[in-house]
């Protein structure tokens, strides 16, 4: 009988030990789902249904959208932290669309001199309930867009605005202002234009122009001193006069446009003998080439005025660079490369092109790793300091000669400057230690000769080595490249993609040489003395993940290894519970067994 009760107690432990397993799986496979889908099964639970602002602004935004994603514009939205202040420049002359000092023109190093007239015309809605509002910054066009949203009833009053400083007209600042009105009803708008403010000593008159666009326009110069250090610059601000307020029509829209003309002059040393007649002399000039400007440009068409601009600011961007995107905390991303070659360009003027000899460009290490050089700016202060920084690096790396001759030679200074691409007398050279390649990046459109550019691309492959690419734009012009140590043969470059190790030598020297002298890359590897020439070693696997995935640990993501972690310590508890009751129990089992004779 007694072994009947045995045989029981054992079949009920064994079926308590499988249903406690069973409960395990489960409990494993619940937190296994709640760790996984929860989180985006309540998110995706969450369905905002937006309100007529929000739907209007979403709308207006859509067609910055693709634009957003390649890092070419940024879309910043109200209580948002914006990547760059809304500015615009052409290298002449600077502005913002909220602008703390007015005009900017140029001063020793950057478009740094303020002008305290305040071009930009601010749009305010009557018996408007609510407003929301983003700002657009398209960088590959040298536009910035303000958009706002004001409630009206139970619609949305649309106002956007675009700024821009001329590309090829370098006097002209234009703001396009467009009022959407869909209601049934006129809405009335007031127009708050400032014009000069706090310009010590200026003088204002006005005067009539004809425009393309409509009758002739009231306009206005305003001309005065502007103060640089011990001398004075003259300058004049030429605008046209809108007026205090108009009417948008129901279901219409009303288009207007502020073209704003600036010159000024040299700075001028007042104590001079003669500086009361050069002062004069110089104000008249500089009035008259603000009001000859400003009637030159309303002569266009808005379209075709803006047209001029972004075909130029288009241009510029052929040449350029892009990165593969980092999550590492504080990388450097394309977002803020973008964000600073633009500011950049937007300090320094069109030239003749570009120049023919680039010396010595660049001489130092690469700028990539200068984290002042790429710091966030928030002010025109901060700009102008930031652009300071940039051209006193360039200059003092032997980039003096592309500094001078306009944007372009600039834009071919900074990429130099990012590769650490050195010219030298008769090459080019990428100088650069093979442990810093490994990121994905591309160099596009380096100009080699006077028609001659060069794309340099760097690729990390699944075995975490790096390989280099080069492509010529033509096939016409020889060039020729070798690998670090240049012990190998010249490799002839062409249109096609052209493959090239990266090695490691001791001493360390230049991972690429590229020239058009084939007796000259022939004879380097006697004139670059090395010891010893490997394969640059594969980059460490925490390395790549940390700037793939954001953390050392691959491309799992972080919460799923704190889940794996988590369940093997509950799993292990489990287990001891599990010891220990079996323990507990044949211990009883044991001591309360009666005893039996035969």
């Amino acid at each position: 009988m007694e072994n009947g009760f045995d045989m029981i107690r054992k079949l009920r432990r064994i079926a308590l030990d499988l249903l406690t397993r069973k409960y395990l799986i489960l409990v494993i496979l619940l937190l296994v789902f709640c760790a996984y889908f929860l989180p985006s099964l309540m998110l995706g639970n969450k369905v905002a249904v937006p309100d007529t602002l929000e739907n209007c602004l979403r709308v207006k935004m859509q067609q910055f959208s693709r634009e957003e994603t390649s890092m070419d514009t940024f879309v910043h939205r109200s209580g948002g932290t914006a990547m760059l202040p809304p500015y615009v420049g052409n290298g002449v002359v600077a502005a913002m669309l909220n602008p703390e000092k007015g005009i900017l023109i140029r001063g020793r190093r950057a478009l740094e001199l303020p002008v305290r007239f305040y071009p930009v015309v601010s749009v305010s809605i009557e018996g408007s309930e609510e407003v929301r509002e983003a700002t657009v910054m398209q960088l590959v066009k040298g536009l910035v867009h303000h958009v706002r949203c004001s409630r009206k009833g139970r619609s949305c009053i649309t106002v956007q605005s675009t700024l821009y400083a001329h590309r090829t007209r370098p006097s002209i600042l234009v703001q396009e202002v467009r009022i959407t009105n869909p209601t049934e009803e006129p809405v009335q708008v007031q127009l708050n234009q400032i014009g000069a403010s706090d310009w010590q000593n200026s003088q204002t008159e006005t005067f009539r122009s004809p425009s393309q666009e409509s009758d002739p326009v009231d306009c206005f110069v305003t001309w005065g001193r502007v103060p640089l250090a011990d001398q004075t610059v003259l300058a004049a601000v030429a605008s046209v006069r809108l007026p205090d307020g108009a009417e948008v029509k129901p279901s219409s829209s009303l288009a207007l446009r502020v073209t704003t003309a600036v010159a000024y002059s040299d700075p001028v040393d007042e104590r001079s003998s003669n500086s009361s007649e050069t002062v004069s002399r110089l104000l008249k000039e500089v009035v008259s080439e603000a009001k000859t400007s400003l009637k030159a440009s309303l002569q266009i068409a808005s379209n075709q005025l803006r047209r001029e601009h972004t075909d130029v600011w288009s241009s510029l961007w052929e040449s350029g660079f892009s990165m593969s995107v980092s999550r590492a905390q504080n990388a450097l991303n394309g977002d803020r490369i973008n964000a600073t070659m633009y500011l950049l360009l937007s300090n320094v003027a069109n030239g003749q092109g570009l120049a023919l000899a680039p010396d010595a460009c660049y001489g130092g290490h690469s700028t990539m790793e200068a984290d002042a050089l790429w710091r966030r700016v928030d002010s025109e202060d901060d700009v102008a300091k930031l652009v300071a920084s940039w051209s006193l690096t360039l200059a003092n790396h032997g980039c003096s000669a592309l500094l001078r001759t306009g944007v372009e030679s600039f834009l071919q200074a900074v990429l130099l400057s990012m590769g650490a691409l050195r010219f030298s007398t008769k090459h080019l050279e990428l100088v650069r230690h093979p442990r810093d390649l490994h990121r994905d990046m591309s160099f596009r459109n380096v100009r080699l000769g006077n028609v001659t550019w060069l794309n340099i691309s760097v690729e990390v492959g699944a075995d975490n080595r790096a390989v280099l690419f080069t492509q010529l734009s033509r096939d016409d012009v020889p060039y020729f490249a070798c690998d670090a140590g240049c012990l190998d043969a010249p490799l002839s470059l062409s249109r096609e993609r052209s493959k090239i190790a990266v090695k490691l030598t001791e001493p360390l020297t230049p991972l690429l040489y590229i020239t058009a002298d084939q007796q000259h890359i022939a004879e380097l590897k006697h004139a670059i003395h090395v010891r010893e020439v490997v394969e640059a070693p594969a980059h460490e696997h925490h390395v790549i993940a940390l700037h793939r995935h954001g953390h050392h640990l691959g491309g799992l993501p972080a919460l799923f290894w704190f889940s794996i972690a988590f369940l093997v310590i509950v799993f292990h508890l489990f287990l001891v519970k599990l010891v220990v009751h079996e323990f507990c129990d044949s211990g009883a089992n044991v001591r309360s067994e009666p005893l039996r004779y035969a």
